[in-house]
């Protein structure tokens, strides 16, 4: 067995914040573009996270538009509206595959009768940026699944792949208005670095944000 998605499983298994979770879990992958983990999280059912591939475009693009309202797309500033987003969510998927960035889908699996993978729904989204040079987190939670403790295991996720792949820190950036956010982050072990102003011209998007960094010694 690897020890990449061995140490990786391990450490889920036994985390304070998800253990009691986590069900059936079950990870493979021997580097972070591969890595794969499918368990059964508790009083919602069978989930998976999976690489970001072409092929799920189209439900990436349902669950921006569809799943996350205004503040959620505000904290998450991933893609931009109208005719842009598709080249923007292609121009994505090949940051992934050229080994900039490392993302991920977390997908609700559902029991179908004629094709189970077509009621497949993606509730979560979460990348690592510049994983070789700077590994920043980005993640962004369904509204409906949010509260559900699911933004607790996607982080750990990005904190083990990174831990595991050599890496002594790793860093965010956390609107300033997302107080929840900001205070989970604390939680789990991240501080506050300073502030910045951000501008992403593709998206018209501009804020403030609070620059964290996260020990992984501590983990």
């Amino acid at each position: 067995m690897s020890d990449f998605y061995k140490n990786i499983s391990d450490s889920l298994k036994s985390n304070i914040f998800v253990k009691d979770y986590i069900d059936n879990l079950k990870v493979s992958g021997d580097n972070p573009w591969e890595l794969v983990a499918n368990l059964t999280w508790k009083n919602i059912g069978k989930l998976k996270i999976a690489p970001f591939e072409l092929s799920d475009l189209w439900a990436l693009r349902y669950w921006w538009n569809e799943s996350l309202n205004y503040n959620s797309k505000h904290f998450f500033p991933l893609f931009p509206q109208g005719n842009k987003l598709e080249m923007a969510i292609s121009n994505h998927f090949k940051n992934h595959s050229s080994h900039r960035d490392v993302a991920f889908n977390l997908w609700l699996i559902k029991e179908g009768f004629i094709n189970a993978d077509f009621d497949n729904e993606i509730i979560a989204h979460l990348f690592l940026e510049n994983f070789k040079t700077h590994p920043d987190i980005a993640l962004g939670i369904s509204d409906k699944y949010q509260g559900m403790g699911f933004g607790k295991l996607l982080l750990l996720i990005l904190i083990y792949i990174t831990k595991f792949s050599g890496f002594q820190k790793i860093y965010l950036s956390v609107d300033k208005e997302n107080i929840l956010g900001f205070e989970l982050y604390k939680k789990m072990g991240f501080r506050h670095i300073g502030q910045k102003e951000i501008s992403i011209p593709v998206s018209g998007y501009k804020s403030v944000v609070n620059n964290m960094e996260l020990d992984l010694n501590n983990y």
